[in-house]
């Protein structure tokens, strides 16, 4: 039970969000600190630097790491404290002390949940719970607020990707893509094709197979242009599936 008064922390160690970039920017110097407010302050979780966002994850996960060591050694104590006998295992009687003893930080147990806590400990039924034991269900949340930490940082890491091809795509720097700037990008990647830069790709559309030579930007803004405002915002942009820059990547 004592378990989960411990993982509450991991919340806001784990998930992407405002918590971690405050941390960072008061535990960072300054030059970290401005590129974590810029990282922050863009609406999709990085400032359209994919270098910068990479450094960023970095830092973060190596904090991260240091804050999950910190919670492993706190709940070995937890343990170490419920042993009163030191013999090297928790038995029902200790864990129910222990649990007794700290009512007052956290409120009454119901004896039965109690009971079914040490149960679930007691993996191999020898009504005692040792030390690796106490450890397998914080190891398992630990895994799991893991992967959805990773899986969350590679979405952010590939938003910040998009959100730079998005930048470099928008030459009049108006937060949007008009017909002639997705012109500009179809001329340019036509021009990688014919310079051998370029592998074709069919860019589908329903049953339709267009090739690079074909498509024009009046095509593309019509294929993304969810608003029908005769430009692509960075969400719509997001939305249209495989871009005309990623075709430079395979």
């Amino acid at each position: 039970v004592l378990l989960s008064v411990v993982l509450a922390v991991l919340p806001a160690c784990c998930i992407a969000g405002d918590d971690k970039w405050d941390k960072w920017e008061e535990d960072a110097g300054e030059e970290d600190s401005g590129r974590a407010s810029a990282l922050k302050d863009d609406g999709f979780g990085g400032a359209g630097s994919y270098v910068d966002d990479t450094m960023a994850h970095e830092q973060y996960s190596e904090r991260l790491q240091q804050q999950l060591e910190a919670l492993r050694k706190e709940h070995d104590e937890i343990f170490g404290k419920g042993d009163a006998d030191r013999d090297g295992f928790m038995s029902a009687d200790e864990y129910f002390q222990l649990h007794r003893e700290a009512e007052d930080d956290f409120g009454s147990y119901d004896q039965e949940e109690l009971e079914v806590g040490f149960a679930d400990l007691d993996r191999d039924g020898n009504t005692l719970v040792s030390l690796e034991e106490w450890r397998q269900p914080f190891e398992g949340h630990i895994d799991a607020w893991m992967q959805m930490a990773d899986t969350e940082a590679q979405q952010e890491a590939q938003i910040a990707h998009y959100k730079d091809v998005f930048n470099q795509m928008d030459l009049n720097r108006d937060g949007e893509l008009d017909e002639r700037e997705l012109q500009h990008e179809m001329d340019n990647l036509r021009v990688q094709k014919r310079s051998g830069l370029l592998t074709e790709v069919a860019v589908t559309e329903e049953d339709e197979g267009y090739s690079i030579s074909q498509v024009s930007g009046e095509d593309m803004l019509r294929m993304m242009d969810a608003d029908m405002s005769s430009k692509i915002s960075f969400e719509e942009y997001l939305l249209g599936g495989e871009q005309p820059n990623d075709l430079e990547e395979r």
